[in-house]
């Protein structure tokens, strides 16, 4: 469903769009939460054909004979007034989301790439309502390094030199049997996306044994780091950072499959600097270098970036310092993203009953009132 401001796009002729002709007889809104519905799915799995060679097909023949439900025009502005009302904040949310995020990255710029800090202790530049606390951990003058001037007193250093352990992912397996007793939900790189927004993604459960679990239940403050995937636009190398806010909204352990690293920090080291820096890195394209496999699946050269590509290596206070500021972006995104996936939670509860009419209107709006509330 297009959105307001939503650029225009085109569509590839595997796909197929429905539109309504006739806003006073079908609210498009209201279409888009039909298709979704159990009802439409029955519809769509009825009429697909399984091809052993291609994908999944339904023609356009068999969608125009689907026998769909459509209340009175006004039910329909309801129930998509209703459900709107929960996908808009949910929209608001990632969007809230994506201004933490560039706020996060821009103190990073600001204090670890452009080095403002050093440059206004050096009189280069106006403070510009910097805080004078963080001024004073910075000095005020630039050295020679590998990898150009930087602060006096710093030092480069290689991923490894931040790394207290490190540790390939488990896929397990899909049901509990034999030694496979430890249920957990298993990072892929699919969640990702929705990971670093805050969200919980579609982790499966799986089993693995004891002792790969003691090794790799993901803790607060560790990363899971993507080793494998990836296609011809999109590099490998995306990060997640663990927080425990995120760990307290899953019933069980978390771990990552073999296609990530599971990475452990040094106490010294700031999470979330490591996490930024790394997001930083992936956004400049940085982890294209390390990648081997030009055909299927691509692998990203861990060993050798961990051990070759040149970071830079903050005193301990500055980083600690930026985990303070950082922390406080992270958290507000974390918790955007748990509201969002309760609310997500609601629609998919309130759609069914909202269609079959099992739930009155005024008891779902009073529902969606207290959970946007």
């Amino acid at each position: 469903m297009l959105r307001p401001g939503q650029p225009e796009v085109v569509f590839s002729p595997q796909v197929c769009y429905w539109r309504s002709l006739d806003y006073n007889e079908i609210n498009p809104r209201f279409l888009f939460y039909l298709m979704t519905s159990h009802e439409f799915q029955s519809e769509l799995h009825a009429v697909m054909t399984h091809g052993s060679m291609a994908a999944d097909y339904v023609s356009l023949a068999d969608q125009r004979n689907f026998d769909l439900t459509f209340p009175p025009i006004e039910t329909q502005n309801t129930i998509a007034s209703i459900l709107g009302a929960l996908d808009d904040k949910i929209e608001l949310n990632r969007r809230m989301n994506a201004t933490l995020e560039s706020l996060a990255r821009a103190i990073f710029k600001s204090w670890f790439v452009d080095f403002d800090p050093v440059k206004i202790n050096a009189g280069q530049m106006p403070e510009d309502g910097h805080d004078p606390k963080v001024l004073d951990l910075f000095p005020s003058t630039f050295q020679d390094s590998d990898l150009g001037p930087i602060p006096e007193g710093w030092e480069p250093c290689v991923f490894d030199d931040l790394i207290d352990f490190v540790i390939g992912g488990d896929w397990g397996k899909e049901t509990f049997r034999d030694d496979f007793v430890e249920e957990v939900r298993c990072i892929r790189g699919a969640d990702i996306p929705d990971l670093q927004d805050g969200g919980v993604g579609k982790m499966p459960t799986r089993f693995i044994k004891s002792n790969s679990l003691k090794k790799r239940s993901l803790l607060a403050g560790s990363l899971a780091f993507e080793i494998s995937g990836g296609s011809p636009t999109q590099s490998t190398g995306r990060p997640v950072l663990i927080t425990q806010t995120f760990l307290d909204r899953i019933p069980t352990p978390v771990t990552c499959s073999n296609f990530c690293r599971f990475i452990r920090l040094k106490k010294s080291v700031s999470p979330f600097y490591v996490y930024t820096m790394l997001r930083w890195l992936y956004d400049r394209d940085e982890f294209l270098q390390y990648e081997n496999g030009t055909t299927g699946i691509k692998n990203l050269a861990f060993k050798l970036f961990a051990s070759t590509h040149q970071l830079l290596s903050p005193p301990e206070e500055v980083m600690q310092e930026f985990d303070r500021v950082a922390a406080g972006y992270y958290e507000m995104i974390a918790r955007h993203g748990a509201q969002s996936q309760e609310l997500a939670r609601l629609r998919y509860t309130l759609l069914p009953q909202l269609l079959s009419g099992e739930l009155p209107v005024p008891a779902a709006l009073t529902a969606t009132e207290e959970a946007l509330a």
